[in-house]
C-alpha cells in the first residue's frame, strides 16, 4: 500500500467547549452538581468565618502544588492533558466529596444501628470513610477512560489520574476540616485552628492520605484497561484488586489500632509509610518500563541527530535528564566570553540558554517517541514527521549555541596561557559549579 500513512487520532477533548458523547455529558453534570454542593458548604464557611477559610484555601492550595510538580516529573514522556488532569481534579474535589457529604453520615447511621453506637464511634472511620469514598473517587478514572480511553497508555497514566483524583479530595477535604476546627473553638475568625489542621492533615497524614490511596487503584484500573488479551472476569478482578488494596490502605489509616500506647510516631511509620513506599515502588517500576519502551521507540531510528546514546539514557528518569543538562553546560567555552563583567554575564546567559534548550530537545525527543508508539512507528505519519522537525529544530539551536556564535563563527581554541578576563570567567565558572551546572576546565 502506497503514500502517506494517516496522521495519529489523536483526543482533542481538551478543545472542545461543549460535550458531544453521553459519557462526556455525564461526566459534566456530575462534575457540576457536585462542586454546587462543595461551593454551597464553602461559601457558609467563607460566610462565618471569612479569613480563616480564605488562608485555608490559600494554603491547601499552595500544598497542592509540589504534588502537582512531581505528577508532571513521572509522567514526562507521555504527559496527560492538562483539561483532562483539571477534571480529575475537580471530580475528587466535587463529585467524590459530595458523595462522601451525603453517603458518610448515612452508612455511619446503618452501622450504628446494625451494631452498637459504641463501634460505629470507635469503627466507623474505618469502615464508613474507605468503603463511601474510594468507590466514588476510583468511578472518576473510570470516567475519563470512558471519555478518553486512548490517553490510557501505561500504567504510569492510570497512576497519575488516581493521584489527581485522590489529591483533589484530600486538598478540598482538608479545607472542611479547617473551616470545621475553627468553628469547634468557638472563638471566632481564628488562623489558629487552620494552622493545625494544616499541619496535622498536610504534614502529618498528608503524604500517605488519598492522593496515595486513588493513586494504588488507578494503576490496577489502568492494568484491567491495557490487557486487551484478558478475559473480562480477569480484567475486572485485577481493578478490584486495585480498589481493595485502596480500601485496606485507608481502611488501616483510620482504624483505632495502633493509637494507644506507640504513639504518632510508630503508627505513622506502621500504618503510613508502606502504603506511600508501595506506591513509589510502583511509580518506579511503571516509569522504567515506560521509558525503556519509549528509548526503544528512538533506538530503532539509529540517528544521532535524532537521540545519541546518552541522550537516550538521559530520558529514562528525571535525575538523568537533569545531570545531562548540567553536563552540557559544562561545555561551554569559557574562554570566548571576553573580559571583564561583560564577559561574565555572557557566560550567565549562554549557560541558562543552553539549560533551555536542552529541556527542549529532550522534550522533543519524547513527542517524537509517543509518535512512532502510537503510529507502530510509521516514519510516514503526520504526526511523525512533526515531532522529527521539532527534534531537528532543537538540535540546530543546540549545535549553534556551542559553534561560538558570539565569536562570529570563528572557532576559537582554548588559550594556552591565562587570558586577563578569565579570572572573570573562572569566578563565573565557579559559582555555576557550586550550583552543579559547570566543570572547571583548564
Amino acid at each position: 500500500m502506497s503514500g502517506p500513512a494517516p496522521a495519529i487520532r489523536a483526543f482533542h477533548w481538551s478543545r472542545r467547549r461543549i460535550p458531544r458523547t453521553p459519557a462526556e455529558w455525564i461526566f459534566a453534570l456530575l462534575i457540576a452538581g457536585g462542586g454546587c454542593l462543595v461551593l454551597a458548604q464553602l461559601w457558609a464557611a467563607l460566610m462565618a468565618y471569612p479569613r480563616a477559610t480564605t488562608a485555608a484555601i490559600v494554603l491547601f492550595a499552595a500544598y497542592a502544588v509540589p504534588f502537582f510538580v512531581f505528577i508532571s516529573t513521572v509522567d514526562y514522556l507521555e504527559p496527560e492533558p492538562k483539561t483532562l488532569i483539571a477534571v480529575a481534579f475537580f471530580w475528587g474535589g466535587c463529585v467524590a466529596l459530595a458523595v462522601a457529604i451525603t453517603g458518610n453520615p448515612a452508612l455511619d447511621s446503618i452501622l450504628a444501628k446494625t451494631t452498637s453506637p459504641a463501634f460505629a464511634a470507635r469503627w466507623g472511620p474505618a469502615i464508613v470513610g474507605p468503603t463511601i469514598e474510594e468507590p466514588a473517587k476510583v468511578l472518576g478514572i473510570l470516567m475519563i477512560v470512558m471519555v478518553a480511553r486512548n490517553q490510557i497508555n501505561s500504567l504510569v497514566d492510570g497512576l497519575a489520574y488516581g493521584a489527581v483524583v485522590g489529591l483533589g479530595f484530600q486538598v478540598v477535604e482538608d479545607v472542611f476540616y479547617a473551616a470545621n476546627a475553627v468553628a469547634t473553638t468557638a472563638e471566632g475568625d481564628q488562623l489558629g485552628p487552620v494552622i493545625e489542621t494544616f499541619i496535622a492533615r498536610g504534614f502529618v497524614a498528608g503524604f500517605w492520605s488519598h492522593t496515595v490511596f486513588t493513586a494504588l487503584a488507578g494503576v490496577g484500573l489502568a492494568q484491567a484497561v491495557l490487557m486487551h488479551r484478558w478475559s473480562w472476569p480477569r480484567r475486572i478482578a485485577v481493578a478490584l484488586i486495585g480498589l481493595a488494596g485502596a480500601w485496606l490502605c485507608h481502611f488501616t489509616w483510620n482504624s483505632p489500632m495502633l493509637t494507644d500506647g506507640l504513639g504518632v510516631l510508630a503508627e505513622i511509620l506502621i500504618k503510613g509509610v508502606p502504603p506511600l513506599l508501595l506506591v513509589l515502588a510502583m511509580v518506579k517500576t511503571a516509569v522504567y518500563r515506560e521509558a525503556e519502551h519509549y528509548i526503544e521507540c528512538l533506538q530503532r531510528l539509529d540517528d544521532p541527530q535524532i537521540a545519541t546514546p546518552m541522550e537516550l539514557v538521559a530520558l529514562r528518569s528525571h535525575a538523568d535528564r537533569v545531570m545531562a543538562r548540567r553536563d552540557a553546560m559544562s561545555q561551554i567555552p569559557w574562554w570566548t566570553v571576553g573580559k571583564g563583567p561583560v564577559g561574565t554575564i555572557r557566560l550567565y546567559g549562554t549557560a541558562w540558554n543552553l539549560r533551555a534548550t536542552i529541556r527542549q530537545l529532550q522534550r522533543a525527543q519524547a513527542r517524537l517517541a509517543v509518535a512512532l508508539s502510537r503510529s507502530n512507528h510509521d516514519t510516514n505519519c503526520s504526526a511523525v514527521a512533526l515531532a522529527h522537525q521539532e527534534v531537528l529544530a532543537s538540535r540546530s539551536r543546540y549545535e549553534t549555541i556551542l559553534d561560538h556564535r558570539w565569536t562570529n563563527g570563528d572557532r576559537v581554541a582554548p588559550p594556552e596561557q591565562p587570558l586577563a578576563g578569565r579570572r572573570w570567567a573562572d569566578r563565573a565558572v565557579r559559582v555555576l559549579r557550586r550550583l552543579g551546572y559547570a566543570r572547571h576546565r583548564r
